[in-house]
């Protein structure tokens, strides 16, 4: 059995006299472990929170109060091969929908786990995935167009426009494995529809300003789009990029979140374009609507709104690509930790083979049984206390060959902490 998990990193999350798990691992080479003190532990928890507030939030923008209801459109603007534009306006079905045949469970969770491993990526596109599938369903992924018309990532559906030859396609698709960022796509039914060209082709370098965006500073996306044309700023053209560089001026940064949850060709709201985008910042979660103004060639993206922050919705777990939760409990969420240091004799332990127990091991009885081909046992001492002390392993992370192991522990309040919580006289 090859032994390849050469490092542990424990980290104190929180307190116990003993605690230990018996985890599905290969045996380790070597163990090194590394603990966080009380005293850094405090530290982090009392580091201030920012937060943003609405004098921070615009000193460019308007932030608009209330929420509007805005209903996505089916109208897209189409690019043909040649580089022409034409606006593209679902009216209604010409046919009935073709039921797509749905990809095997097995399969569906072997192609997730390969994006998860920065494998196959564009399953995450719905417009890559049905390019992807393109010759399938009789279309041609060279010279047919297809244009995202709505990807909603909170419902795990979407739908897409396919021009081929002087008919159009309505594909709709889903995510099987659940609505989320880090989901694939799949396809589950094509149906030919009826359309309206509303306005004559555009070459690629112009811009159609259409229906305005209520509330919008046109006189400044009007000097923006010039300086697009010109060549400047072209960042302006990249949805995620426009979040960072103008999310500034509402008090984001850099080390922030963005991930685009729902995405329109056109809304009641941005007949152009509308995007939907979730920002983590400091913990909390904002909401940010960005909208196209204009239409055809290289129009901008800009912020039309900022809203949040919005309690964070508890989401299972899932950890980031390469790594593997082996271990995993919640029960010692409310323990908490006093005291202003951890004891003198407070050890962690990894045990590998059954000569890493010593006879007087307190451990020694309980794992007499163990195979160590295939398990190893990790094990967590808080020392010698009294009673309101305790401690617990409260997950383990195995990513690469470094294996990192929280433990959460607890310590019987201080009087000082007593009399604050009742308060009592001194």
């Amino acid at each position: 059995m090859k032994k390849n998990y050469t490092k542990v990193t424990a980290a104190v999350a929180g307190v116990s006299l003993m605690a230990a798990v018996l985890l599905p691992l290969t045996a380790t080479e070597a163990v090194a472990a590394r603990w966080i003190s009380g005293k850094e532990q405090k530290e982090a928890a009392a580091k201030p929170q920012t937060e943003l507030t609405e004098e921070a939030a615009v000193p460019a923008y308007k932030l608009l109060g209330g929420e509007s209801e805005v209903q996505a459109v089916e109208e897209a603007v189409v690019v043909k091969a040649n580089g022409e534009t034409e606006q593209v306006t679902v009216v209604e079905p010409a046919d009935e929908p073709v039921k797509v045949e749905m990809v095997p469970a097995e399969e569906l969770n072997s192609l997730q786990r390969q994006v998860e491993t920065n494998q196959k990526v564009w399953l995450l596109d719905p417009v890559l995935v049905l390019k992807n599938a393109a010759g399938q369903y009789g279309f041609n992924d060279k010279e047919d167009t297809f244009t995202l018309l709505s990807a909603d990532r909170t419902q795990g559906i979407a739908k897409v426009l396919v021009g081929h030859g002087n008919k159009y396609y309505l594909a709709q698709l889903k995510q099987p494995g659940g609505a989320g960022s880090t989901k694939i796509w799949q396809v589950v039914s094509i149906q030919q529809v009826k359309t309206v060209v509303k306005n004559p082709p555009v070459s690629g370098g112009n811009v159609d300003i259409g229906p305005g965006v209520e509330g919008l500073d046109y006189n400044k996306a009007i000097k923006w789009q010039q300086d697009v044309d010109a060549g400047r700023d072209r960042w302006r053209l990249n949805p995620l990029e426009v979040a960072r560089q103008e999310g500034k001026a509402y008090g984001f940064t850099d080390q922030d979140g963005f991930s685009i949850i729902r995405q329109y060709s056109g809304t009641s709201l941005a007949r152009h374009g509308q995007i939907d985008m979730e920002v983590k910042h400091d913990g909390r979660i904002y909401t940010m609507i960005l909208v196209k103004p204009f239409g055809g060639g290289d129009a901008i993206w800009t912020i039309y709104k900022v809203t949040g922050p919005v309690k964070p919705v508890p989401q299972p777990e899932t950890p980031v690509p390469g790594e593997k939760i082996l271990y995993s409990t919640n029960k010692y969420a409310a323990w908490k930790w006093y005291d202003d240091r951890y004891l003198q004799d407070m050890a962690f332990k990894a045990v590998v083979t059954a000569s890493d127990i010593k006879e007087n091991d307190v451990l020694a009885d309980k794992l007499q049984m163990v195979d160590y081909r295939n398990k190893l046992v990790l094990a967590a001492y808080l020392g010698t206390a009294g009673g309101g002390y305790d401690i617990g392993i409260e997950k383990a992370v195995l990513s690469g060959n470094q294996l990192t192991v929280q433990v959460h522990t607890k310590s019987p309040p201080s009087r000082r902490d007593d009399d604050e919580k009742y308060h009592l006289p001194c």
